[in-house]
Protein backbone atom coordinates (compact mmCIF):
# COMPACT_ATOMS: atom_id res chain seq x y z
CA UNK A 1 0.00 0.00 0.00
CA UNK A 2 2.85 2.38 0.82
CA UNK A 3 4.45 1.64 -2.55
CA UNK A 4 1.20 2.55 -4.33
CA UNK A 5 0.91 5.80 -2.40
CA UNK A 6 4.52 6.70 -3.19
CA UNK A 7 3.98 5.96 -6.87
CA UNK A 8 0.78 8.02 -7.00
CA UNK A 9 2.51 10.91 -5.20
CA UNK A 10 5.47 10.73 -7.57
CA UNK A 11 3.16 10.66 -10.60
CA UNK A 12 1.11 13.60 -9.29
CA UNK A 13 4.24 15.63 -8.61
CA UNK A 14 5.61 14.82 -12.06
CA UNK A 15 2.37 15.88 -13.76
CA UNK A 16 2.26 19.08 -11.70
CA UNK A 17 5.86 19.95 -12.55
CA UNK A 18 5.31 19.20 -16.24
CA UNK A 19 2.16 21.30 -16.23
CA UNK A 20 4.10 24.14 -14.61
CA UNK A 21 6.90 23.92 -17.16
CA UNK A 22 4.43 24.29 -20.03
CA UNK A 23 2.36 26.96 -18.26
CA UNK A 24 4.99 29.33 -16.85
CA UNK A 25 2.39 31.38 -14.98
CA UNK A 26 2.08 28.44 -12.57
CA UNK A 27 5.82 28.21 -11.87
CA UNK A 28 5.89 30.79 -9.05
CA UNK A 29 3.13 28.92 -7.19
CA UNK A 30 4.91 25.60 -7.68
CA UNK A 31 8.20 27.11 -6.52
CA UNK A 32 6.50 28.48 -3.38
CA UNK A 33 5.04 25.04 -2.66
CA UNK A 34 8.44 23.41 -3.17
CA UNK A 35 10.09 25.89 -0.81
CA UNK A 36 7.51 25.08 1.89
CA UNK A 37 8.58 21.42 1.81
CA UNK A 38 12.29 22.20 1.75
CA UNK A 39 12.87 21.90 -1.99
CA UNK A 40 13.43 25.57 -2.82
CA UNK A 41 16.69 24.75 -4.59
CA UNK A 42 14.67 23.12 -7.39
CA UNK A 43 13.19 26.50 -8.39
CA UNK A 44 16.06 27.71 -10.62
CA UNK A 45 16.21 24.31 -12.30
CA UNK A 46 12.49 24.46 -13.10
CA UNK A 47 12.95 27.96 -14.54
CA UNK A 48 15.80 26.72 -16.73
CA UNK A 49 13.78 23.70 -17.87
CA UNK A 50 10.81 25.93 -18.72
CA UNK A 51 13.10 28.18 -20.74
CA UNK A 52 14.56 25.24 -22.66
CA UNK A 53 11.15 23.74 -23.40
CA UNK A 54 9.59 27.03 -24.46
CA UNK A 55 10.14 26.23 -28.14
CA UNK A 56 8.08 23.04 -27.80
CA UNK A 57 4.94 24.69 -26.40
CA UNK A 58 3.48 25.08 -29.87
CA UNK A 59 4.53 21.62 -31.04
CA UNK A 60 1.81 19.60 -29.37
CA UNK A 61 1.79 16.94 -32.10
CA UNK A 62 5.51 16.36 -31.64
CA UNK A 63 5.07 16.13 -27.87
CA UNK A 64 2.21 13.66 -28.32
CA UNK A 65 4.36 11.46 -30.56
CA UNK A 66 7.21 11.62 -28.05
CA UNK A 67 4.81 10.63 -25.27
CA UNK A 68 3.63 7.63 -27.30
CA UNK A 69 7.22 6.53 -27.98
CA UNK A 70 8.07 6.89 -24.28
CA UNK A 71 4.98 4.90 -23.25
CA UNK A 72 5.74 2.11 -25.72
CA UNK A 73 9.35 2.00 -24.51
CA UNK A 74 8.24 1.68 -20.89
CA UNK A 75 5.69 -1.02 -21.76
CA UNK A 76 8.41 -2.95 -23.59
CA UNK A 77 10.69 -2.68 -20.53
CA UNK A 78 7.84 -3.95 -18.36
CA UNK A 79 7.27 -6.80 -20.82
CA UNK A 80 10.94 -7.81 -20.67
CA UNK A 81 10.79 -7.89 -16.87
CA UNK A 82 7.64 -10.00 -16.96
CA UNK A 83 9.12 -12.43 -19.50
CA UNK A 84 12.37 -12.79 -17.55
CA UNK A 85 10.35 -13.45 -14.39
CA UNK A 86 8.39 -16.13 -16.20
CA UNK A 87 11.63 -17.66 -17.52
CA UNK A 88 12.93 -17.78 -13.94
CA UNK A 89 9.72 -19.48 -12.82
CA UNK A 90 8.49 -16.52 -10.76
CA UNK A 91 4.76 -15.97 -10.44
CA UNK A 92 4.44 -12.20 -10.09
CA UNK A 93 1.29 -10.34 -11.06
CA UNK A 94 1.63 -7.92 -13.99
CA UNK A 95 0.34 -5.06 -11.85
CA UNK A 96 3.52 -5.17 -9.77
CA UNK A 97 5.65 -4.87 -12.88
CA UNK A 98 3.56 -1.90 -13.99
CA UNK A 99 4.23 -0.35 -10.60
CA UNK A 100 7.84 -1.30 -9.94
CA UNK A 101 9.60 -1.14 -13.32
CA UNK A 102 9.07 2.60 -13.93
CA UNK A 103 10.05 3.24 -10.32
CA UNK A 104 13.20 1.18 -10.83
CA UNK A 105 14.00 3.21 -13.97
CA UNK A 106 13.89 6.41 -11.94
CA UNK A 107 16.04 4.93 -9.16
CA UNK A 108 18.60 3.55 -11.61
CA UNK A 109 18.88 6.92 -13.37
CA UNK A 110 20.25 8.51 -10.21
CA UNK A 111 23.98 9.18 -10.63
CA UNK A 112 25.12 7.08 -7.69
CA UNK A 113 26.64 4.09 -9.45
CA UNK A 114 28.09 2.96 -12.75
CA UNK A 115 25.12 2.26 -15.05
CA UNK A 116 22.93 1.53 -12.03
CA UNK A 117 24.71 -1.74 -11.27
CA UNK A 118 24.02 -2.72 -7.69
CA UNK A 119 21.40 -0.03 -7.22
CA UNK A 120 19.04 -1.76 -9.68
CA UNK A 121 19.42 -5.10 -7.96
CA UNK A 122 19.14 -3.67 -4.43
CA UNK A 123 16.04 -1.65 -5.28
CA UNK A 124 14.55 -4.68 -7.01
CA UNK A 125 15.13 -6.82 -3.92
CA UNK A 126 13.36 -4.23 -1.76
CA UNK A 127 10.45 -3.58 -4.12
CA UNK A 128 9.75 -7.15 -5.16
CA UNK A 129 10.32 -8.25 -1.57
CA UNK A 130 7.23 -6.21 -0.69
CA UNK A 131 5.13 -8.68 -2.72
CA UNK A 132 6.75 -11.84 -1.39
CA UNK A 133 9.57 -12.45 -3.87
CA UNK A 134 12.68 -13.86 -2.19
CA UNK A 135 15.92 -11.89 -2.17
CA UNK A 136 17.75 -14.31 -4.45
CA UNK A 137 14.92 -14.46 -6.96
CA UNK A 138 14.49 -10.66 -6.99
CA UNK A 139 18.23 -10.17 -7.47
CA UNK A 140 18.27 -12.74 -10.28
CA UNK A 141 15.29 -11.07 -11.94
CA UNK A 142 16.96 -7.67 -11.96
CA UNK A 143 20.36 -8.91 -13.03
CA UNK A 144 18.97 -11.14 -15.81
CA UNK A 145 16.82 -8.27 -17.07
CA UNK A 146 19.93 -6.06 -17.14
CA UNK A 147 21.78 -8.74 -19.12
CA UNK A 148 18.93 -8.91 -21.65
CA UNK A 149 19.02 -5.12 -22.09
CA UNK A 150 22.80 -5.19 -22.41
CA UNK A 151 22.64 -7.93 -25.05
CA UNK A 152 20.03 -6.05 -27.07
CA UNK A 153 22.15 -2.89 -26.88
CA UNK A 154 25.23 -4.76 -28.02
CA UNK A 155 23.31 -6.23 -30.96
CA UNK A 156 22.21 -2.72 -31.91
CA UNK A 157 25.79 -1.50 -31.65
CA UNK A 158 26.97 -4.38 -33.82
CA UNK A 159 24.34 -3.60 -36.46
CA UNK A 160 25.47 0.04 -36.44
CA UNK A 161 29.14 -0.90 -36.88
CA UNK A 162 28.31 -3.29 -39.75
CA UNK A 163 26.21 -0.62 -41.45
CA UNK A 164 28.95 2.00 -41.17
CA UNK A 165 31.55 -0.45 -42.45
CA UNK A 166 29.41 -1.39 -45.45
CA UNK A 167 28.88 2.28 -46.31
CA UNK A 168 32.59 2.93 -46.21
CA UNK A 169 33.31 -0.08 -48.42
CA UNK A 170 31.05 1.22 -51.21
CA UNK A 171 32.71 3.49 -53.73
CA UNK A 172 31.68 7.11 -53.53
CA UNK A 173 29.65 8.34 -56.50
CA UNK A 174 31.62 10.62 -58.78
CA UNK A 175 30.32 13.90 -60.08
CA UNK A 176 30.23 14.50 -63.78
CA UNK A 177 31.32 17.87 -64.94
CA UNK A 178 29.05 19.53 -67.48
Amino acid sequence: MVAYLCLVAFFALSVLLLWGVFHPRLLPAIERALSKVGLARLGPHLDELALRLEAYRGARALLARMLVVAAVTQLMRIGVHALVARALGLQISLQYFLLFVPLLAVIVSLPISLNGIGVREGAGVVLFGLVGVGRTQAFSLQFATYLVALTVSLLGGLAFVIRVASRRARPMPTRRSI
